[in-house]
């Protein structure tokens, strides 16, 4: 006999979590569904030395959409936030700049030549006066493109590039969203100190939060189970079939929220219930993002002491790489516990370096061993050369392999406002999509949240006071 809930949410990453937490909270009894061991989808924290280490940057935007769950929760003190300090660190000729968070401190900020700071500061005024409304316009227009009308400069390409969380080269800029990426630097800018984290640990913290708070609201959560089928009877989804060790699980509900990335529905679903031109988009979508520059391969370390405190030397950026088969991208360097080093657990420091590649690259590397070696052995020479006093006896843990993740919402046209998919499916009532591949604002975990308050909304029919664009 199956078991009968009032919403079945499929997914336990920040848009399932969100989602379910939301609907709990308006009294819905509510089943969450995941096919890994925890929660947190692709921002999981796995435990390296005792330290909980994301392998990729996930933002949380210092009063977007999850701090604004939050609050509205009651989790706030449960889940305490403190800034980010600094922001970015760059590393050019040995030097490290905090970047600022606010306009005014870029007029002599050093990372940009003293000659080309009234050009930024012009740019930046523009980005922070276009509306979230007007961003749609430039939609389809690249982010290449726009920039290159208002500077010739490469430093302030550069910086532009960063304050809308795009790390990747020149070649790839032609293929990203204007539109999205306006609204992520105005976010930036609007914001001011944009980047929170949890004070008491990893983004592991805001998943239990989450977690904890959906089943003190009655609500079940689902771990090491595979969703199978979403249940559809007259154009209408009913619940779900799913699997774990227990056996089969039969779900009956009145709502189906599926977050995970929205063309696998597909394999959930027969496609014949959907309308063609809904079904060409998922595989539009599906062929355009799966093998994205979304992954690395690169190296994770934990080391005795953190990596600012090493005297550096010239940060490669990726026009000259050593890798061997890998597209020219650019090297990133990401040092989570030197957000705050004095709260470091054990004295270890944790950071991760590496290139920005595509997942068939990933995949290749794992598939060819010596190579994976190859490539690995090339990284860590890097790194010698970026720190040139680095000592081996400062490792306490090393391993190489996949590091990052990155979400959907800077893929170009998936990002794009017009271009994605709405919460609500077509044709088919009771279905929702939530997650960082429907509509939704914000970078990452509050481009998840955002869709899952959209989602709630429409489901409740109630405005849950949650859904702000930025400038509102």
């Amino acid at each position: 006999m199956a078991e009968k809930y009032d919403a079945v949410v499929i997914g336990a990453g920040l848009g399932g979590l969100v989602s379910a937490a939301l609907l709990a909270n308006e009294g819905y009894k509510v089943a969450l569904v995941e096919k890994m061991k925890g929660l947190g989808g692709a921002a999981v924290a796995i435990p390296i030395m005792d330290i909980e280490t994301e392998f990729g940057f996930h933002g949380v935007t210092n009063g977007g959409s999850l701090v604004r769950v939050l609050d509205a929760l009651g989790l706030s003190e449960a889940c305490p936030m403190i800034t980010l300090s600094p922001n970015f660190a760059i590393y050019r000729d040995g030097t490290i700049y905090d970047a600022p968070s606010k306009i005014e401190d870029y007029a002599s900020f050093g990372y940009i030549p003293e000659a080309d700071r009234p050009e930024l500061m012009k740019i930046l005024e523009e980005i922070k006066a276009t509306k979230f409304s007007d961003c749609e316009a430039y939609d389809l227009t690249s982010w290449h493109d726009w920039v290159n009308k208002r500077t010739q400069s490469q430093a302030v390409k550069d910086w532009l590039g960063i304050l809308a969380n795009i790390p990747l080269t020149e070649e790839h800029l032609s293929n990203i969203s204007a539109g999205e990426a306006l609204r992520t630097a105005g976010d930036a800018l609007r914001v001011g100190e944009w980047s929170v984290y949890p004070k008491n640990g990893s983004l592991n913290e805001i998943h239990r939060t989450l977690g904890k708070f959906i089943q003190e609201k009655g609500g079940d959560i689902f771990l090491k189970t595979s969703v199978q089928e979403i249940k559809i009877k007259k154009d209408v989804a009913c619940g779900i079939i799913a699997s774990n060790a227990n056996g089969i699980l039969d779900i009956d509900a009145d709502i189906v929220v599926d977050t995970l990335p929205v063309w696998e529905v597909l394999r959930l679903v027969n496609s014949e219930v959907f309308p063609r031109w809904f079904v060409e988009r998922l595989h539009f979508l599906e062929d355009h993002l799966q093998d994205a520059p979304s992954a690395s391969f690169g190296i994770t370390c934990v080391c005795k002491k953190p990596l600012n405190e090493y005297k550096t030397s010239v940060l490669l950026d990726g026009t000259e790489t050593t890798m061997a088969a890998a597209p020219s991208y650019l090297r990133w360097l990401a040092c989570p516990t030197n957000w705050y080093p004095e709260e470091a657990r054990h004295g270890l420091h944790l950071w991760q370096y590496g290139p920005v590649t595509p997942r068939s690259y990933v995949s290749f590397l794992r598939q060819r061993p010596s190579i994976f070696e190859k490539e690995k052995a090339n990284l860590w020479k890097e790194i010698y050369t970026m720190f040139p006093d680095f000592k081996e006896e400062d490792i306490v843990w090393s391993g190489g392999g996949l590091i990052a993740r990155t979400d959907c919402t800077l893929k170009f046209p998936g990002n794009a406002w017009n271009q994605r998919i709405d919460v609500e499916a077509p044709f088919v009532r009771n279905l929702y999509f939530a997650g960082d591949t429907v509509r939704g604002w914000g970078v990452g975990m509050d481009s998840a949240a955002s869709s899952a308050i959209l989602a709630s909304q429409r489901i409740t029919g109630k405005d849950l006071g949650l859904w702000v664009v930025p400038e509102d």
